[in-house]
């Protein structure tokens, strides 16, 4: 065959514009999709099916709360005590203009309750608990461990995704209750030991301006944002593909989806409670 009779070789053509987006959004609509058919699992063989002969070890969901949750108190306190003391002291230099020093508690436990102590708590735990949990599960399934639980009949559902999504639902709220307190605490050192506000005015202010709904409010907001972290890791680690080098990319792609998971989640929520 001569050089002239060899066909040459087609170009691959580049995908436009347009079809990039909609592969995007093809993609994001099919990791929606995954994550809700594990939610609506995991509620069902929580609630309806508990009677259900299950697959858990004893005590995993308490070993996951260790793993995931309790082990991140020291950098959610430090974290939220640096927080709340910078917050106070930016926050007082404008107070104390107009003589309104007072109204600090106010501003520091409104801010501390309804928005950093949820959204900070939840960035930490999908730093550091969501990378956990993607790497863990990604790792089983390069190593087939996840097709060997299946050939057991052992329900993967059950062994891999209920332990964390009990523990990090239990976990969390806690944790956001802890955050909280500390900011709070930094604020009231600040008050009492810089601008000679006292421990009984700075708590009475407090009480009178957070009534228990924004309570509420924020712990339905850290437990939203505790099941984005669970279901969002688990999808991510069980829709690898590839070796050792695919798990590091599915970790990475966990976190910043649960953290712009949980920054789109509060939007709505405000717009919810604030309409």
């Amino acid at each position: 065959m001569t050089e002239s009779a060899i066909p040459p070789t087609p170009e691959k053509r580049q995908p436009s514009v347009s079809e990039q987006v909609g592969e995007s959004a093809l993609s994001i609509f099919q990791e929606i999709k995954a994550v809700a058919l594990l939610l609506s699992e995991s509620i069902y063989y929580s609630t309806l099916a508990v009677r259900r002969p299950k697959t858990l070890t004893r005590g995993s969901t308490a070993t996951q709360m260790i793993q995931l949750g309790s082990t991140a108190l020291p950098i959610v306190l430090l974290l939220s005590t640096l927080i709340g003391f910078t917050l106070a002291m930016q926050s007082a230099q404008q107070l104390q203009k107009y003589g309104a020093m007072i109204f600090l508690a106010d501003g520091i436990g409104m801010s501390m309750v309804m928005e950093i102590g949820p959204i900070l708590t939840a960035v930490i735990l999908a730093g550091r608990s969501g990378s956990a949990i993607t790497a863990e599960i990604a790792t089983m399934v390069v190593q087939e461990e996840v097709m060997a639980l299946r050939s057991m009949a052992i329900n993967p559902i059950h062994y891999l995704v209920l332990p964390r999504f009990w523990a990090l639902s239990i976990a969390q709220p806690l944790l956001t209750v802890a955050s909280c307190l500390a900011g709070i605490v930094a604020g009231l050192v600040v008050g009492v030991f810089f601008y000679q506000l006292s421990v009984t005015g700075f708590l009475t202010e407090l009480q009178q301006a957070l009534p228990m709904r924004y309570v509420w409010q924020a712990l339905l907001k850290s437990l939203t944002f505790s099941w984005l972290i669970v279901f969002i890791s688990v999808t991510k680690g069980l829709n690898v593909r590839g070796g050792a080098d695919a798990v590091g990319r599915a970790t990475t792609a966990c976190v910043v989806s649960c953290i712009f998971s949980i920054i789109l989640a509060d939007a709505v929520f405000s717009f919810i409670f604030y309409w």
